[in-house]
């Protein structure tokens, strides 16, 4: 307890009892004792929660224990304790209190103490006779006490998340505790009246206002006291006060918003449908023309508002749609929605705002729908479209690429193209041959594209080079991948920051293919920094696949499963095929190298009807499941008839080459070997070809030439660069060839071992035992290292984090984080989430 002058500040104990601290109680009397005989104003002043109503009670009780006399301890209600005047003598009531009697009065921190308050704390301030004892705010284990006195029926991690989502406030806490929030409007209204009327007849109002304005700046203040139709100074005061109070924060800049979320809605929800609308309406207009524009908030009250055939909204949701197209594209897909709904105009206006539309659905990771919406205007405007909006042509054939409807693509670029086709449609074009195993045509557009960069802008040479690079990746040219790579390297931090997430997401996908894991990793980091927390859009799904392809050469299986899993819904309702079936690919490969088959079949086969490269990809996928489950010949058929299939794209086809080498050593059909490493050899060369290829083509040859040599490059290669699975295969393979194989089989048990790679660990234990060898057993740690999105989820469960808010921060759906709980607790040995959240306490897992 420290003193300062007539103000005295008492620190909370550390207790879990929700009793008042001794300290407050006993800065209380000892200023009621200090004025015996002269009289004076003890005021208990304190946040919300703090306790200041309930010390008056205490210290009152406590009074009249002693002999005092308590005059007045309840409200105009006779409930609510809001004052006590007490007399040492016992006499008879003064006429005017505070000149005999002690008066003590609770009082909110931040709010004006009022008229006849401040008036009579002034006066007796001068005369020594005011004493202000200050409450710090409940801790938070005392907040838990009251909670779990109130409502002992709830659990106790759900106490936890109560007490954090009332930001502290045990009346809050209490009141979620038993009954939820935005279930029981009627109940959340009388709490919101408790919570507010100490501030004022009007404070639910501007108080409502607020969370319907979302965030407020001091600039706002005038627009909430026209639209309640109180007094600045009235709005300015409840503002300090719920500023003081801690139920206005103040986030980026001179924005503020309401604390409490709950609270928020539940604000909202007391307003009658024409409030909110004119709310929404006035917010929208002052916010236009304010000389700085924030364009989400004003879309935010345009969307909010009733729809209306107002040409003056309509412009204003088009410029707002505008600003938002690469920042924000899904708003902007709504803001043209609700424009072209109610646009009155000609027919040139409709296709303009379809065109818009249809690149804000590309931008926000929706090609299915750009592509629809492309199509339709293509097909009933004829080139009119393509003229007025050059970059039209673009937009739909990258849609169709990505809904995997390559033939439509060309077919509309050969329609409405032009025989002077720009750069950037040269590389769509490019990447249409190369994905249908067109080489010759691919080199030509990609050399027409390469011609015309020096005479590009920067971000004309990024936007160029980044659309070249899926091609040469498509079509398996990686020495060109790599050269162009370089390039755009060297310009992409000159351009506009749009085309910088465009080339680093490239980037990131392109070099995970060709296996530089490290260039990936930075480029797929640098995409994040850009995307600035985005959970979906056009780029997402490239990054995301970047990833988990990485993830599954350096040996991060768990991660993978995760990254792949929490896309796939994602994926689907966008019709983003291309990646829906690369990462159920990719996340297919690891169930079979795990040695879980009928998943993996289940996974990476997919559906049969998918066209045509895609379907090469699903038996790729179905031909490493039977080779890892030992059905080599059903492999090797499945990787024939997909290899005889027509315009199959380059990289495919090596890998399909790449899987049927490995195939033929464990058939030993050396014939066979051979002429898949002729044919890579002959079309891309071994060593231009994707690192996953040429590793896979070393093994191979030197199991077939008996060559440790060729062995230990690939050991080299794949201990250098983190390929895990291939460092654990190039050592079995040296385990095969060196007379003295006891050390290198060990190694690569140990590396199966820790990617859980079921079937590579039984070869490699059957090696050992044909050698007569003592097969190594792994000893089992309590817990063993988990992965970041496991540490992530277990914190999050720590923190008392519903499973519904913990779905919305690891953007992924309810279901999937239940699957993942699941395995956390197998992982853990926990048996619920409590078990879980203990066993974090206690530091029994390892989350640093």
């Amino acid at each position: 307890m420290e003193r300062t002058g007539s103000v005295t500040t008492c620190d909370r104990e550390e207790t879990a009892s929700p009793q008042p601290p001794e300290a407050a109680i006993d800065a209380v009397l000892d200023a009621a004792s200090r004025f015996r005989g002269t009289g004076g104003l003890v005021v208990i002043e304190g946040p919300p929660g703090a306790g200041a109503t309930h010390l008056l009670s205490v210290v009152a009780e406590e009074l009249h224990r002693r002999g005092w006399r308590v005059i007045d301890n309840r409200d105009h209600t006779g409930v609510i304790p809001s004052r006590a005047v007490v007399l040492a003598d016992g006499g008879p009531a003064p006429t005017r209190h505070v000149d005999e009697a002690v008066v003590i009065v609770p009082v909110t921190s931040g709010l004006a103490w009022g008229e006849e308050l401040t008036m009579t704390a002034a006066r007796l301030l001068g005369e020594a006779r005011l004493s202000v004892v200050r409450l710090s705010p409940l801790p938070h284990d005392i907040v838990v006490g009251i909670l779990r006195g109130e409502a002992a029926q709830v659990p106790d991690a759900d106490v936890e998340h109560h007490v954090t989502a009332a930001a502290g406030n045990p009346l809050i806490a209490t009141h979620l505790a038993r009954h939820g929030h935005l279930q029981q409007p009627a109940l959340d209204r009388v709490v919101l009246n408790r919570i507010l009327a100490r501030f004022g007849p009007d404070s639910l109002s501007i108080a409502a206002a607020l969370a319907a304005l979302q965030a407020v700046t001091l600039e706002d203040l005038p627009l909430v006291a026209q639209l309640c139709a109180v007094s600045e100074q009235d709005v300015d005061g409840l503002f300090d006060s719920l500023s003081s109070t801690g139920l206005i924060s103040r986030a980026a800049g001179d924005e503020h918003h309401l604390t409490i979320p709950w609270m928020t809605e539940a604000l909202y929800a007391t307003l009658g449908p024409a409030t909110r609308d004119r709310i929404h309406r006035c917010a929208a207009d002052a916010l236009s023309r304010r000389s700085v524009v924030r364009h989400d908030l004003v879309a935010h009250h345009l969307l909010r508002s009733s729809p209306t055939t107002d040409p003056h909204e309509t412009a204003r949701l088009l410029s707002t749609a505008n600003a938002l197209t690469a920042s924000a594209p899904d708003v902007s897909v709504q803001c043209y929605q609700r424009a072209l709904a109610h646009l009155e105009g000609t027919s040139e206006r409709t296709a303009e705002l379809t065109a818009l539309l249809a690149r804000a659905y590309l931008l926000a990771g929706r090609p299915q729908e750009a592509a629809d919406v492309g199509r339709a205007l293509l097909t009933e405007s004829g080139n009119g479209p393509t003229s007025t909006y050059p970059w039209l042509l673009p937009v739909v054939a990258e849609a169709m690429k990505a809904t995997s409807a390559v033939d439509e693509a060309e077919s509309i670029l050969r329609s409405h193209g032009s025989d002077g086709v720009t750069a950037v449609l040269a590389t769509q074009v490019a990447y249409l041959f190369a994905a249908s195993g067109r080489d010759v045509e691919a080199r030509d557009h990609v050399r027409r594209a390469r011609s015309s960069l020096t005479r590009r802008s920067i971000r004309g040479q990024v936007n160029v080079l980044s659309n070249l690079l899926h091609a040469q990746c498509i079509a398996g040219d990686f020495a060109g991948l790599r050269h162009d790579a370089d390039q755009l390297g060297g310009i992409i931090k000159l351009a506009p920051e749009e085309s910088q997430l465009h080339a680093w997401a490239t980037l990131a996908h392109v070099q995970s293919v060709e296996g530089d894991l490290a260039a990936s990793a930075e480029a797929a980091d640098n995409a994040e920094a850009l995307l600035a927390g985005e959970t979906w859009g056009i780029y997402v799904p490239e990054v995301r696949y970047a990833r988990a392809a990485v993830g599954f050469a350096a040996g991060a299986w768990d991660d993978v499963l995760t990254i792949a899993t929490a896309s796939d819904a994602p994926l689907s309702r966008s019709g983003t095929v291309s990646y829906l079936h690369l990462m159920r690919h990719v996340r297919g490969r690891v169930l079979a190298n795990r040695g879980e088959f009928t998943q993996a079949r289940k996974v990476g086969g997919g559906p049969v009807d998918v066209p045509y490269f895609l379907g090469a990809m699903r038996n790729l996928a179905l031909a490493e499941v039977e080779m890892l489950s030992g059905s080599h010949d059903a492999a090797g058929q499945r990787l024939n008839l997909a290899l005889t299939q027509e315009r199959l794209p380059g990289e495919i086809r090596a890998a399909l080459l790449a899987l049927l080498a490995s195939v033929a050593v464990v058939r030993k059909d050396d014939a066979l070997v051979r002429a898949c490493v002729a044919e890579v050899e002959e079309r891309w060369g071994i060593a231009e070809a994707s690192r996953q290829v040429r590793l896979e083509m070393l093994l191979a040859l030197a199991t077939v030439n008996q060559s440790t040599a060729l062995a230990r490059d690939a050991l080299s290669e794949a201990q250098g660069h983190g390929f895990k699975l291939f460092e654990g295969r190039a050592q079995l393979t040296l385990g095969q060839l060196e007379k003295d194989p006891e050390e290198h089989f060990v190694r690569a048990m140990n590396i199966f071992g820790d990617l859980k790679a079921v079937p590579w660990r039984r070869t490699t234990a059957s090696e050992l035992r044909s050698r007569g060898l003592k097969v190594p057993r792994r000893s089992r740690s309590r817990v063993g290292a988990l992965t970041e999105t496991e540490v992530q989820l277990a914190r999050l469960v720590q923190a008392a984090h519903s499973n519904r808010e913990i779905a919305e921060v690891m953007s992924l759906s309810v279901k999937t984080v239940e699957v993942y709980l699941s395995r956390l607790y197998a992982k853990t040995n926990c048996k619920s989430r409590l078990d879980l959240a203990r066993a974090a306490d206690e530091g029994r897992l390892p989350l640093n």
